[in-house]
């Protein structure tokens, strides 16, 4: 009879943690290189690659799936156990998630169309224009409402953004150089296409996880996984791969430095 209870307990502890390996949802917006669908249709990019090795580490067995940011992040501001990626680190959001990892910085740009006739030489400047599109809810979105911009026009995809740049029907988009660059080679579209205005500041992403009553547990599972690819060379490993990847796709400069991927090199 003992036995029998040893092997009962064996057993929902067995379940318990199959349960817990299962219960996070895990999601993404497409935002190349860092998160994307390969011409397979299957998850690839520096940071899918990086949220596998934590799994990995931690036996954490939860779908990664693609939704679209705003719902992703709506989701996440209200729902527990949501790990989110890649996300800016900004004031407002500071407070209303657990910032799991550091993995990249960005330039974020002002693109107009090439041979535009605008001249974009402050962000004060940028305000003349009459539309400039910008991720809806997006930390580019915020900085620019933050900012005193009354003239954003919030899309829900960066490829609706570029199209809409083409045809004239906005003035401007503002996103970092790399996405602008592997969104159009992406598209069949030239990167000649656009041009950069104005380099308006860098930012900090991470991966990110909801706040509203996720285990702390779960959150130092995730926190200590991940420094632990930075401690022992591996996030410098995947890192170089997506250097040289860029580097022979894109004809880019990026590096990897201090656990950080930096999507420039000067």
């Amino acid at each position: 009879m003992k036995k029998e209870k040893i092997y009962v307990l064996i057993l929902f502890l067995c379940l318990s943690s199959l349960a817990y390996a299962n219960d996070l949802t895990i999601g993404f917006a497409i935002s190349y290189p860092t998160e994307f669908l390969d011409k397979n249709g299957s998850f690839t990019g520096l940071t899918i690659d990086i949220v596998r090795e934590i799994q990995k580490r931690i036996g954490d067995k939860s779908k990664i799936e693609e939704y679209p940011w705003a719902r992703l992040y709506s989701i996440a501001l209200r729902e527990p156990d949501i790990v989110l990626f890649t996300a800016s680190r900004n004031a407002d959001r500071e407070d209303k998630f657990h910032w799991i990892s550091h993995i990249t910085n960005r330039r974020s740009v002002f693109f107009a169309k090439k041979k535009s006739s605008l001249i974009i030489n402050s962000i004060e400047s940028a305000k003349n224009v009459e539309k400039i599109g910008v991720m809806r809810y997006g930390n580019r979105e915020k900085y620019l409402q933050e900012h005193g911009f009354s003239n954003l026009y919030s899309i829900t995809t960066e490829k609706q953004a570029l199209g809409m740049l083409l045809l004239n029907r906005i003035d401007l988009i503002f996103m970092s150089m790399i996405e602008a660059a592997t969104l159009a080679k992406n598209n069949g579209i030239s990167f000649d296409e656009i041009e950069p205005k104005f380099v308006v500041y860098s930012n900090d992403s991470y991966i990110i996880m909801s706040k509203n009553n996720t285990s702390i547990e779960t959150v130092n599972k995730w926190k200590n996984a991940a420094q632990s690819i930075k401690d022992d060379g591996t996030f410098e490993k995947i890192g170089r791969k997506w250097v040289n990847i860029i580097q022979k796709e894109y004809g880019m400069e990026t590096k990897v430095e201090n656990g950080v991927f930096y999507f420039w090199n000067d």
